[in-house]
C-alpha cells in the first residue's frame, strides 16, 4: 500500500548573535537545568545530559492552538562547537546548532528541516503555512531573546 502522505517540509536558517564569547554562550546552552525557568513556553522537558546518544523528551506551546510534542535524539556533540540532532515526534527530521565565534561576541546558527508527522499536523502546515512559519519563527525569536536575557545576562 502506497502511502498517501502529504509531507511539508518546514525549513529553517537562522543567525542570533550575542556579546558573550563562544565558551560563555555553550555554558548556558549546555545548563539544560535552567531550560524550563528561561522558556516558559517550554511545557514538558526531560533532558539531563548534552552528549551523543542522548534523548531528550519535549513539548512546546508555540502560539498555536496545539501542543508540539518530540524528541531529540543527539546525533553528534562537538563540545563548545556543534550539536546534531535528529527530531522525532509530532515533528521529524534534523537540527543543527553551532557556536561560531563573531567579533565582539558569538552567534548561534540554527538550521532545521522538519516535517509534520501527523495528518492533523501536515493538513495545518499546508493549508496555513505562514501561520506555522511565524509560530516557529516566534518560538526562535522569543527563545534567543529569552537565552540571552537570562543566560548571559544581556538586555
Amino acid at each position: 500500500v502506497a502511502c498517501q502522505c502529504v509531507l511539508v517540509s518546514i525549513r529553517s536558517d537562522r543567525r542570533f548573535e550575542f556579546e558573550a564569547d563562544r565558551p560563555t554562550v555553550w555554558r548556558g546552552v549546555t545548563s539544560m537545568d535552567r531550560y524550563t525557568t528561561w522558556w516558559p513556553w517550554l511545557h514538558e522537558f526531560d533532558g539531563t545530559t548534552f552528549e551523543t546518544g542522548s534523548r531528550w523528551r519535549c513539548a512546546v506551546k508555540p502560539p498555536l492552538p496545539y501542543v508540539l510534542r518530540f524528541d531529540l535524539v543527539f546525533v553528534e556533540v562537538i563540545e563548545h562547537d556543534s550539536v546534531r540532532v535528529e527530531v522525532e515526534g509530532d515533528l521529524t527530521g534534523r537540527a543543527l546548532l553551532q557556536v561560531i565565534d563573531r567579533q565582539g561576541g558569538s552567534e548561534l546558527h540554527l538550521a532545521y528541516d522538519l516535517n509534520p508527522a501527523n495528518r492533523t499536523l501536515q493538513t495545518v502546515a499546508k493549508v496555513a503555512r505562514p501561520a506555522v512559519v511565524v509560530a516557529l519563527d516566534w518560538v526562535l525569536d522569543t527563545g534567543a531573546r529569552q537565552f540571552g536575557h537570562s543566560a548571559l545576562g544581556e538586555s
